[in-house]
């Protein structure tokens, strides 16, 4: 099984799922879902009016979307029409051990400290490395100086001898005054991220309003400190505050393992199993556009930061080349759709054999009432005209794949190294 959108995939079902919770985000951000209404599933009914123009709406539109036929959910399918599974007992997956090395934990106490409110230096006003300033800055380009995007700010922190500048920002600041004026000459990364900048030689003009010091932790100051700014209770000593971090790092890997025990596991029943040659048309239909929902949904967090070109198909073209595929984006987004479909046939096939894993209609209730809070939406018929998608039967393919997943987590043979 591939492993470059599996994400993807998964998020966008869950997207789907709580679409409602993202003030409709996938529908009205890019611009070919702008076209298409309710993003890729309900709009979809919109796009007959210039498919020619547009490959993303027309892609959509192939897809025959509102998913609310039973033919798009793998109730009624008896999952062993399309797979013969094999062994799903006794699997045997390698994990990393997870460790948290000294480190680690001293960089994140660093970064605590960092975010702390800085204490006001009273006893000069000059600035020296370590010193947090309060500047003001505009920048230039030496050749012709015309002020460049970007390179404005006011009341902005920033710490001589920090990370995060580029050569030589923060560390020109050093040696001033506070209410001093003064310009300085810096040099742009050649690999910096903005094109228009790369390697340009600018000049700044700084003011500096205040300098603070950054605090550190004590033993004395630690419990005041994390709770105070970063709402962490019963932390009273610096051993204390290097277990809770310890802790934070140990749940991380936790969960990473969990992730990749999930991949292991589905990847070793893929291999194991048999499908036949053709898969059910409208539910890979369905797996289709919520990938490329997810995909919706990433391109307009790209766009509120500062990409307000990028889609959801662009967005995909860029992955495609990334991976090196020469197909579509229509093979592309099929190929990954038949992926999470099989996964489900053999999740299916799992839960007849085995008791216990098919979710209960109260649990399915329970979850779709509440999701329906949470989005703030009626009712399911209101979901359903809304995003195109059944609710419940989405619901129930979540629970049955979740409970299926930790049982085989639960009989497989997991080995740390």
């Amino acid at each position: 099984m591939k492993k470059r959108l599996f994400r993807w995939i998964m998020t966008g079902f869950c997207a789907a799922l709580l679409t409602g919770c993202s003030s409709g985000a996938a529908g009205a951000s890019s611009s070919e879902t702008a076209q298409s209404g309710q993003g890729a599933t309900a709009g979809a009914q919109d796009t007959q009016q210039d498919t020619q123009a547009d490959p993303a709406a027309e892609l959509i539109a192939s897809w025959g979307a509102p998913f609310l036929d039973d033919a798009a959910y793998f109730e009624g399918i008896d999952p062993e029409n399309y797979v013969t599974i094999g062994e799903y007992k006794g699997l045997q997956i390698t994990l990393s051990a997870p460790e948290v090395d000294e480190a680690s934990i001293d960089q994140m106490i660093a970064y605590y400290e960092q975010q702390l409110p800085g204490v006001p230096v009273t006893d000069r006003d000059i600035s020296q490395n370590g010193d947090r300033l309060l500047v003001d800055f505009s920048g230039r380009y030496k050749d012709d100086g015309t002020v460049f995007e970007g390179g404005t700010a006011q009341d902005q922190t920033v710490t001589i001898g920090g990370a995060g500048y580029i050569p030589g920002f923060a560390e020109g600041m050093e040696g001033h005054r506070v209410g001093e004026t003064f310009d300085m000459e810096v040099t742009f990364p050649e690999d910096y991220h903005a094109e228009d900048l790369r390697g340009r030689d600018v000049i700044f003009t700084v003011t500096i309003k205040s300098i603070s010091a950054q605090p550190s932790f004590t033993d004395e100051n630690v419990g005041d400190l994390m709770n105070n700014s970063f709402g962490v209770p019963d932390i009273h000593s610096m051993a204390d505050l290097r277990e809770h971090i310890r802790g934070m790092y140990l749940e991380e890997a936790q969960a990473s393992n969990t992730e990749m025990t999930y991949n292991q596991l589905m990847e070793k029943c893929l291999s194991e199993a048999t499908f036949t040659e053709e898969m059910p048309e409208r539910i890979v239909a369905r797996y289709m556009s919520l990938i490329y929902s997810s995909a919706e949904q990433q391109a307009y967090m790209y766009q509120l930061y500062g990409n307000p070109d990028l889609t959801a198909y662009s967005l995909i073209e860029q992955q495609m080349a990334m991976e090196g595929y020469e197909g579509t984006v229509a093979t592309y987004l099929e190929e990954l759709a038949e992926e999470q479909v099989k996964s489900m046939l053999v999740f299916c096939a799992i839960a007849q054999r085995e008791e216990g894993l098919v979710p209960t209609e109260a649990e399915v209730e329970e979850n779709v009432a509440s999701v329906l809070s949470q989005s703030g939406i009626a009712d399911e018929a209101a979901y359903e005209q809304s995003y195109g998608y059944r609710l419940t039967s989405m619901m129930r393919e979540n629970l049955l794949s979740d409970n299926v997943l930790s049982f085989l987590e639960e009989h497989a043979e997991i080995t740390y190294e």
